[in-house]
């Protein structure tokens, strides 16, 4: 179910900014702005998130696969998961959120069961290999990727890690980096849900779909100052040796990670 909008645009105008591809224009919520391509300056006005966004609820595994193979080629994915750790040898994945370049979608993964098809649409280079795959703190995420297929996401890009590099407080939540960067308040009341509980109530869907649909303005604004700075070098080396010390925690034997046991 491919949405009619493209989410760029509504992330912009919760802004209160236009999308660089869009004309000047008075949003409904009474905001205006304008703003080009990886230089949008915050608008006066914080904007709340007047209505939720136009998504895809992926209850079943022929729908995953379609929406899959709807956006093989989609150059940005915005990527987080809502699991629940607590009593857990590992953490229970209960739903991936995805924003393509034109559509958002909360997968339950309690529902579809299998997911194997995902992982491969996330680590497949052969479709697009320019894709930015953006994230903010994305440790787990990472995790269940490779203990699912052992590879890693395609084009990895860590706004919280960027963040950092361009000298601003690190670690930043994501709440104070969406804030910083781009002058928004989101609610972030759901942090304790129970997200194994069914059906998913309308604070939980909003909680989740705002954890990726502002990551590409994010991006766009962290990537000019980290070209400016000529530090995006930087960044790409240390989400390499990132993901390279997190993988050693899945390939290699736990206890070899004991302090003293070699002797």
């Amino acid at each position: 179910m491919a949405n009619p909008r493209c989410w760029e645009t509504d992330a912009y105008d919760r802004m209160g900014v236009d999308h660089p591809q869009c004309t000047r224009r008075q949003f409904p919520h009474g905001c205006i702005g304008t703003c080009s391509i990886a230089n949008i300056e915050p608008s006066t006005t914080t904007c709340l998130m007047a209505q939720q966004p136009p998504f895809e609820l992926i209850t079943e595994a022929d729908q995953l696969k379609e929406f899959c193979d709807r956006t093989r080629e989609t150059q940005f994915v915005g990527f987080d998961t809502e699991f629940v750790s607590e009593n857990q040898y590992r953490p229970e994945l209960c739903l991936i959120q995805i924003a393509t370049d034109n559509e958002l979608a909360i997968i339950d993964t309690l529902a579809v069961g299998d997911i194997s098809v995902f992982w491969d649409w996330l680590t497949d280079e052969t479709a697009n290999p320019q894709r930015i795959t953006l994230v903010h703190a994305a440790r787990e995420e990472f995790l269940f990727c490779v203990r699912a297929c052992g590879r890693w996401p395609v084009g990895l890009f860590d706004v919280q890690l960027a963040a950092g590099m361009i000298g601003m407080e690190y670690p930043t939540s994501y709440g104070n980096l969406v804030s910083r960067t781009l002058n928004i308040q989101i609610d972030k009341g759901e942090t304790r849900t129970d997200w194994r509980r069914r059906p998913l109530s309308d604070r939980q869907i909003d909680y989740a779909l705002q954890d990726v649909t502002h990551l590409r303005p994010i991006y766009d604004r962290l990537l000019k100052k980290l070209n400016a700075k000529n530090r995006l070098p930087w960044l790409q080396e240390e989400m390499t040796a990132w993901q390279q010390q997190l993988e050693r925690t899945v390939t290699e034997p736990q206890w070899r990670r004991v302090n003293g046991i070699s002797n």
